[in-house]
C-alpha cells in the first residue's frame, strides 16, 4: 500500500471512495463527497492524501482549517476520512491518518481536531477537552490532537463545504426556464453521447418554448439544486395523440458529474415516474438511452424499466455511429 498526496488524476477516484465508504453509514447524510468537492473548489483542501494499492485508489483523507474559539491561525480539521468497504479492517484508515498528521507536524501545526469515535482516535493521541465544543454534537465525539502553541478553548468554526446538504429535488416552473436552458446545455456540450440533441438545434434553446412547457400542468421537468444552483434534472410528457394517450415519455436525465452516483438520478427518475402516476391516465412510460449513458441505463433497468429493442446506429456524433436502447415502465 502506498500513501501519497492527491494528484488531479484522482479526483474521480476519490468521489467514488467517498460514496462507497459512507453509502450505508446511519451518521452520514452521504454528502462527504460533496463536502470534499466543495473544499477543493474552495482552494481549502489544505492536506488530502490516498491510500493506493496495486494503483488502484481505495482510500482518502482530507484536512482543512479550523478556527476554535479566537485562536490564531494552526488548527486544522480532520475529516472527511473514507475507505472502501473491502478494504475496511486493512489498517489503511490508520495509514491515511498518521500520513496526515505526519504532514501537519511537518507544516509547524497546533493542533487538530475532529468529530468521531473518541475510543479508535485515543490510539493516535486525540483525546477529549471540555473546553472545545461543536455545534450540534455531543461534547464526547469532539476530540483534539495538541501538537503545540497555546491551548485554545471555545467552539470549532469550519469550512462552509461542511454545511453542503442532500440536493433539494423539486418541479421546475416558468421561472427556473433560464436555469434550466443554461444545464441543459452543459449537459449537452459536456455528454455529446448521450443525447439526439445538440446545442445549436435543442428545443430548450428558445425560451418561449421551454417556459410553456414548465407551465404546462400536464408535463413535468424535475431539479435537483444544490446550494441554490441546478445540478440535475429529468422531464417526463404524456403523448398529446389521442392513439397513444395513455403512454408517456422520461426524457432528458442528466446530473452535474460532482453530484453522480450519490443517489440523484435515482431520486429524480423516481419524481417523474410518480408525477406520471398521478396523472391517473398512463400506462406506460417510454424512453430512450443512449449506448454512450451506459450508468443511466443500469439505473434504468433498477427502477423497473424493460428494453425491448436495441438500434445500433441511431444517431452518429462526428461520424461515430452510437446506438440506443429503447425502455418502457409499465404503470
Amino acid at each position: 500500500m502506498i500513501v501519497r498526496p492527491e494528484s488531479p488524476r484522482d479526483v474521480e477516484a476519490i468521489e467514488r471512495v467517498n460514496i462507497a465508504a459512507f453509502a450505508d453509514h446511519p451518521f452520514s447524510q452521504q454528502t462527504e463527497h460533496l463536502i470534499v468537492a466543495a473544499l477543493r473548489a474552495a482552494d481549502a483542501l489544505e492536506v488530502s492524501m490516498v491510500a493506493e494499492v496495486e494503483e488502484t485508489v481505495v482510500g482518502h483523507i482530507a484536512f482543512s482549517r479550523a478556527r476554535i474559539g479566537d485562536s490564531p491561525p494552526g488548527w486544522f480539521l480532520l475529516g472527511p476520512v473514507a475507505v472502501l468497504p473491502d478494504y475496511q479492517g486493512r489498517g489503511v484508515g490508520r495509514a491515511l491518518i498518521e500520513a496526515g498528521l505526519d504532514v501537519l507536524r511537518s507544516q509547524g501545526a497546533d493542533g487538530c481536531v475532529l468529530v468521531g469515535d473518541p475510543a479508535f482516535y485515543a490510539r493516535f493521541g486525540f483525546g477529549h477537552d471540555p473546553r472545545i465544543t461543536c455545534p450540534d454534537v455531543p461534547d464526547e465525539y469532539v476530540v483534539r490532537l495538541h501538537l503545540g502553541g497555546p491551548m485554545p478553548a471555545g467552539p470549532v468554526a469550519h469550512h462552509s463545504a461542511f454545511g453542503v446538504g442532500p440536493p433539494e429535488i423539486r418541479r421546475l416552473g416558468p421561472a427556473d426556464a433560464d436555469s434550466l436552458k443554461a444545464a441543459r446545455r452543459r449537459a449537452l456540450e459536456a455528454a455529446p453521447l448521450a443525447f439526439r440533441s445538440g446545442p445549436g438545434d435543442d428545443r430548450l434553446e428558445d425560451p418561449a418554448f421551454t417556459r410553456a412547457m414548465l407551465a404546462d400542468a400536464r408535463q413535468a421537468v424535475f431539479g435537483a439544486f444544490v446550494g441554490g444552483e441546478l445540478v440535475g434534472f429529468v422531464g417526463v410528457t404524456p403523448s398529446d395523440r389521442p392513439k397513444t394517450s395513455h403512454r408517456g415519455d422520461i426524457w432528458g436525465l442528466y446530473v452535474e458529474y460532482a453530484h453522480r452516483r450519490s443517489g440523484v438520478g435515482r431520486s429524480l427518475v423516481e419524481h417523474a415516474v410518480a408525477f406520471a402516476r398521478s396523472l391517473g391516465d398512463i400506462a406506460e412510460l417510454d424512453l430512450t438511452v443512449t449506448d454512450g449513458a451506459p450508468h443511466a441505463a443500469a439505473l434504468y433497468r433498477s427502477l423497473g424499466f424493460e428494453e425491448w429493442g436495441h438500434r445500433l446506429d441511431s444517431i452518429r456524433v462526428d461520424g461515430v455511429p452510437v446506438g440506443e436502447r429503447h425502455m418502457r415502465l409499465r404503470l
